[in-house]
């Protein structure tokens, strides 16, 4: 957690009218989060005239309460995904930290810009670096691949292979390097990276029945390989 707020400040200025959203969660000891969930962006902005900069990461380091506090005061109606999102963090029953492979809003993913594409990827991947989660859950085929490119491309993935695989879950054992993600930190860790459909509709919609039965797969599995510590 060391250097968190330093790595997170110098990413998280006013931009196209908006502060990016490094994470939102409802834990508001940071120290406890074992574990990411990653979308591709999120949809909707925390407006740049709204707060300073200042108080903007007093909510993130939860000085003033937890980051989805924030976002549930701009946002009071909560969204299809992020109705989903909260069912799965709820079944799942662990100190997660709700994220996105490029920590920048668009209204849609095909309309973020190629600097929020930039600068919320180096935002994402300081958030990963920061917490060096011991598990990654991944949600949506485009964040799946946005997600391996972009490690990829800062030279941070140092071992990939094969975990577990069932249904509509597949989980991979990643050894990545904090340093080559985010120049504040040092050393590397494993972490599981899961992959699971996408929590947004449309794609949502076809294995919404399923949904159930995945979520309580990933619960026992992650249970079992990586219990709470």
């Amino acid at each position: 957690m060391k250097n968190l707020e330093t790595a997170i400040r110098e990413l998280t200025f006013a931009s196209e009218g908006q502060y990016p959203r490094p994470f939102t969660t409802q834990i508001q000891d940071l120290e406890s989060i074992d574990g990411l969930l990653l979308g591709f962006n999120q949809a909707r902005p925390c407006p740049a005239d709204s707060m300073s900069h200042q108080k903007f990461l007093d909510w993130h380091m939860g000085r003033c309460g937890t980051s989805r506090e924030l976002y549930s005061k701009l946002n009071a109606t909560p969204s299809r995904t992020r109705q989903n999102i909260e069912r799965f963090v709820r079944t799942l029953n662990r100190p997660i930290l709700e994220s996105d492979v490029y920590c920048f809003s668009s209204p849609k993913a095909s309309q973020l810009s190629s600097q929020g594409k930039i600068r919320g990827a180096a935002l994402s991947q300081a958030v990963i670096a920061a917490f060096a989660p011991r598990y990654m859950i991944v949600f949506g085929k485009k964040a799946q691949e946005c997600f391996l490119k972009e490690v990829r491309a800062k030279n941070a993935l140092l071992s990939q292979e094969s975990w577990y695989e069932k249904g509509h879950l597949q989980i991979q054992k990643l050894k990545l390097n904090r340093q080559a993600l985010n120049p504040h930190f040092e050393g590397d860790f494993e972490t599981a990276l899961i992959f699971i459909p996408t929590l947004s509709p449309p794609g949502w919609n076809h294995w919404m029945r399923e949904s159930e039965a995945t979520f309580l797969e990933l619960k026992n599995w992650l249970d079992n390989h990586l219990p709470q510590k």
